[in-house]
Order: C-alpha cells, then sequence, then structure tokens
C-alpha cells in the first residue's frame, strides 16, 4: 500500500483506513535535527548519518533518500547487509560505511557495490589486503571501550596499515562509550578518550601520514564535546530528536535548548470494544480482573510488532481520543487489550497512538512514558520495531 519510496507531501495525503498498525516519520521534523546538527558543528565539518537497525526502526530507505535530498553525503551502517540494501535500493548514490565487521570473504561484494569497510584491528587489515581488489576503508582505533578496533598503544601497526596494498584508507574514527552518563567520573572518562584519540592523530601526522577523514563524536558528544579538529560527526538517535535516557532531565534540556523535535508517531486501530463484569478476566494467565463493570478494547498491535512485553507490567498507558489507557493484562503477540474509559465514545476503527503526535501537531504525546516503560534502551526499543509496521514518511 506505501512503497518503500514513497514520501507523501503532506500529512493530509495519508489514508490510514486499510493499515493496522503503522508508523509515521515527519520529515519536516527530521530536517530540523538536521538544521539544529549543522548548526552546533563548524560548516568545515560534515555529517554521516547513522542509518543502521533500519534507521533505529524508521525505515533505512526512505529516511536515507530524503537525508540524501537535503546534502546528506555519508552513511553509516552496521552490517554488509544494511549497506546491500541501501544500495540496491537505488536510492542512496553516497558514500556508505559498514561501521562493525564485514566477512574477509566478502570483500568483492564490498567492491561491486562500492561501500566503505570498518578495518576493525590490523590482523583484519592485514587480511583484507592480501584479498585481491582494492577496497575503501576506515580505520577503527581503540581508545577505551574495549569492543573492536586496533589497539592505540600499538602505534606501529596503524601506520602500517596505510601502507597496505589493495586497502584505501579514506578515514580513521574511534568511539565514545559513557558520553550520555554527566558527572565527573564519566566525563573524565571521555576526555580521556578523545585524549588518546587525539595523540595517534598527533602521532600519524606527524610521520607525514594522510589519515583521511577523521571522526569521533556521536549523537551526544556532538551536544556535549564538540572537538572541531574532526572531519566529521555521526549522529544516530539524535537526528530523530529523541534522549537515549528518558529520566535525563539534562539531556532533555540539551534537546530543548538545541531544538531538537521528535519525528516519529507508532499508532494502530481498535479492533473490539466489550464491557465485561466484575470478577471477569482479561489475557495470557488472567493477569487483569476486573474489580466493577469495566470497558476494555483490543488494538492491532502486539509484540511481535516490538511493543514491548514488558510493559504489560508497568502500567503502561496508550492514547485513544484523548483518553490515557492503561494495559489490560500481558501484551500479546498480535494484539493488546487496553482498559477504557467506561462512558467513553471509543469505537472499532479509532486511532490508537503508542507515542506520537495528536491533533496538535506541535505536541509529542506518550514518548517518554513509551521509552521508560518499555523495560529496554531506547536504541533496542526502537530497532525491535518489527516489520509488519508500515512506515510512513511525509513533509
Amino acid at each position: 500500500m506505501f512503497t518503500s519510496s514513497k514520501i507523501y507531501s503532506s500529512k493530509e495525503e495519508i489514508d490510514t483506513d486499510k493499515l493496522r498498525c503503522w508508523m509515521e516519520i515527519n520529515l519536516s521534523n527530521l530536517k530540523n535535527n538536521i538544521d539544529s546538527i549543522r548548526s552546533i558543528i563548524s560548516n568545515e565539518r560534515d555529517i554521516i548519518s547513522v542509518v543502521k537497525a533500519n534507521s533505529y526502526g524508521l525505515g533505512a530507505v526512505n529516511i536515507a533518500k530524503f537525508l540524501s535530498s537535503i546534502g546528506i553525503k555519508y552513511f553509516a551502517v552496521a552490517t554488509l547487509e544494511e549497506a546491500l540494501e541501501l544500495r540496491k535500493s537505488g536510492e542512496v548514490n553516497e558514500e556508505i560505511l559498514i561501521l562493525s565487521w564485514t566477512p574477509v570473504s566478502a570483500k568483492d561484494i564490498l567492491i561491486q557495490y562500492n561501500l566503505t569497510q570498518t578495518l576493525i584491528d590490523y590482523e583484519y587489515a592485514k587480511k583484507m589486503s592480501e584479498q585481491p581488489g582494492v577496497l575503501k576503508c576506515h580505520i577503527k582505533i581503540d581508545t577505551g571501550m574495549n569492543r573492536f578496533g586496533q589497539s592505540l598503544s600499538d602505534i606501529e601497526n596503524i601506520k602500517k596499515i596505510y601502507s597496505f596494498p589493495n586497502l584505501e584508507v579514506l578515514g580513521i574514527f574511534s568511539h565514545l562509550c559513557r558520553v550520555r552518563e554527566f558527572g565527573h567520573e564519566p566525563d573524565n572518562y571521555t576526555r580521556m578518550q578523545i585524549e588518546n584519540f587525539n595523540a595517534v592523530l598527533d602521532e600519524l601526522e606527524k610521520e607525514g601520514i594522510n589519515v583521511g577523514l577523521k571522526h569521533m563524536m556521536n549523537s551526544f558528544g556532538i551536544l556535549r564535546f564538540n572537538d572541531k579538529r574532526y572531519d566529521l560527526v555521526r549522529p544516530g538517535l539524535l537526528m530523530y530528536g529523541v534522549s537515549p535516557d528518558p529520566n535525563n532531565e539534562e539531556i532533555d534540556k540539551l534537546l530543548d535548548e538545541n531544538n531538537f523535535k521528535p519525528v516519529a508517531s507508532l499508532k494502530c486501530k481498535v479492533m473490539t470494544v466489550k464491557t465485561i463484569e466484575a470478577g471477569e478476566k482479561v489475557g495470557y494467565n488472567s493477569k487483569f480482573i476486573a474489580e466493577e463493570p469495566t470497558k476494555i478494547a483490543t488494538i492491532s498491535i502486539g509484540y511481535a510488532d516490538g511493543l514491548p512485553y514488558a510493559s504489560s507490567r508497568n502500567e503502561f498507558r496508550v492514547i485513544i481520543k484523548g483518553h490515557q489507557c492503561p494495559i489490560a493484562g500481558n501484551i500479546c503477540m498480535d494484539n493488546t487489550i487496553v482498559k477504557v474509559p467506561y462512558d467513553s465514545d471509543i469505537v472499532p476503527g479509532d486511532i490508537a497512538t503508542i507515542f506520537g503526535f495528536g491533533d496538535d501537531e506541535d505536541k509529542h504525546l506518550n514518548h517518554k512514558e513509551f521509552l521508560t516503560k518499555s523495560g529496554a534502551p531506547i536504541g533496542e526499543t526502537f530497532s525491535r520495531l518489527g516489520p509488519r509496521i508500515t512506515r510512513i514518511c511525509h513533509l
């Protein structure tokens, strides 16, 4: 019904009558957030838009297509499969950097589709170099996260990577792992990571090595540690105007001060409405027992769509016709039962908002509650929003 490449010129064009469950992505707000990032960084620097995990669940092809149209020249994903989805869509011709591991045996595919691969350490770079064909790549430096990346203490091997045949090294980067935390100790850890990375750059440049594009600042590195030495920044969640920690008032303040706006709404339909008597039980394991005559509605979203099962236990509420309707019992795989006001006029076919925009386009509803009560980090919560949800992009 909605093709992957379709972008609607306004919300009014969208007909959701035949949809079960859908996400609306406000591209005007996405552009606003990109503009906010550009206002923070200097004109000499550029943006790598991180669209891994299906653009954090929002739909990678449509998001990348729009970002390309507003001047984004670089994209980053986590896997070869994600990169190929973008490239094969025909919508993304810009550079695509794969941030994580790709099998060395897939080097020919990387070259065929003009993809840029992260070199995760010296041995991996050596093996890639031994395979035929010239591969575009960036070097990853481990500055303290200890996940992957070439150790910064082995500067000689980092230098050697630049001289390997069959590798065209276009850049070098690292990753901040504690920048979302506030406080003396985590801030010092972040500063240590930045100093470690800069020390590597100093040593390489002292040897006359053209290190290529330099980048380290992820979403909240951009907001909190805006080092202008680097050529690129790598926003992910920041593009979508959401906090990685909905209980962190300091992060909320940074988002507000820099005019970031949420871009996504998640909605579904009311399937049935019924009245049950006091003592009747609802749902799997009969977790909800009516204490009095109660009106309940079943809505067309479940945990297979990405509505976190943990929300069953955390009194999460959806919004129907302006009413906050708590979940009644356990979330099911394909649908969810909610308690609605006894005297409400809610009927089958009404729209239930999980999070998103109501009648007032400036007011984002339920967003913080959804994230707080999902029982998981925001990146996990968003990226688990499943393929059965129709993604609709509009300006």
